[in-house]
């Protein structure tokens, strides 16, 4: 059900199809009963849309806390990227601190092949996507590019989607990737 959330073209398609048909029925008959239930799915259709807007799904406080994340690599600030680590990933949170402070990111940029995968479990979920790294070393002054595929497990804390582990690997893993068991 959390398709309904998710989408406010869901809302609208099912709009836009009611008053079509009861516009269309009001139109045969001129029976006004058939164009108060277009006005009706006009009402429905808005209130499905507003629903969506209010309703915040795991996924998009997923969405939410990996671009947050991102925003703090891109500004190098360490300690914003740390509060979005799980307090129990002590590995994740040295190879921040390690290229954080080794490097400057001067861009990140999630490319449009962003899956979010909930686990079976209601606290885990898996993210994965290409990503844009522009990155300049101290030793060198002209700033390298690359394109990474990326997986990022999240775990729920009190309400908040932290940053478990990680892994990356070449981009063309992210074309070539089919959908199989992530956990």
């Amino acid at each position: 059900m959390n398709w309904i959330f998710e989408q406010p073209g869901y809302a609208i398609a099912v709009g836009v199809i009611g008053i079509c048909v009861f516009g269309f029925l009001w139109l045969q008959t001129s029976s006004f009963r058939w164009l108060i239930c277009a006005f009706s799915m006009v009402g429905i259709s808005a209130a499905m849309v507003a629903l969506e807007r209010w309703v915040e799904t795991d996924r998009e406080r997923i969405h939410t806390s990996l671009h947050g994340l991102v925003d703090a690599i891109q500004h190098s600030d360490v300690d914003a990227v740390l509060a979005l680590l799980h307090p129990q990933a002590s590995g994740v949170r040295k190879d921040a601190d390690h290229y954080l402070n080794r490097f400057e990111f001067q861009r990140v940029v999630i490319k449009p092949n962003l899956r979010i995968h909930l686990g079976r479990q209601a606290d885990v979920a898996v993210a994965e996507f290409n990503v844009l790294l522009v990155v300049r070393s101290p030793s060198v002054s002209v700033p390298r590019r690359m394109t990474r595929f990326v997986c990022i497990w999240f775990r729920e804390v009190n309400g908040v989607w932290l940053v478990e582990r990680y892994q990356h690997s070449n981009a063309i893993n992210g074309v070539t990737r089919r959908r199989g068991k992530r956990f």
